[in-house]
């Protein structure tokens, strides 16, 4: 079967994800650093939602390679704060959760 041109669009946009992730720290509390690691050998597992209770302090944050873990670990964490919906996909809430949390090393 022919590959489509979409195929090789949406492996171009895989390979672009993967090499942003590579040369991210994303900020994970120790909770989301456990969750990401189960998430990654376990990937049928399903997050259980964060919490938001705005009442308490923030938890410490480790700064995590984003190359230590899977595209699909990051995306199923990104969706425990950003809900894909009609307007909203996986890839946006990704792009989203990245954008509140990631950094470039020594920045």
């Amino acid at each position: 079967m022919p590959e489509r041109s979409t195929d090789r669009h949406a492996s171009h946009d895989d390979d672009a994800v993967l090499r942003l992730l590579a040369t991210l720290e994303i900020a994970l509390s120790d909770e989301e650093l456990s969750m990401a690691t189960i998430l990654q050998f376990d990937p049928d597992a399903d997050p259980s939602p964060a919490s938001q209770n705005l009442q308490t302090d923030r938890p410490p944050m480790r700064a995590i390679s984003g190359a230590a873990f899977s595209q699909g670990t990051w995306e199923k964490l990104a969706r425990r704060y950003f809900t894909p919906s009609a307007s909203l996909d996986a890839s946006q809430a990704l792009q989203r959760f990245l954008t509140w949390r990631a950094r470039y090393p020594d920045a």
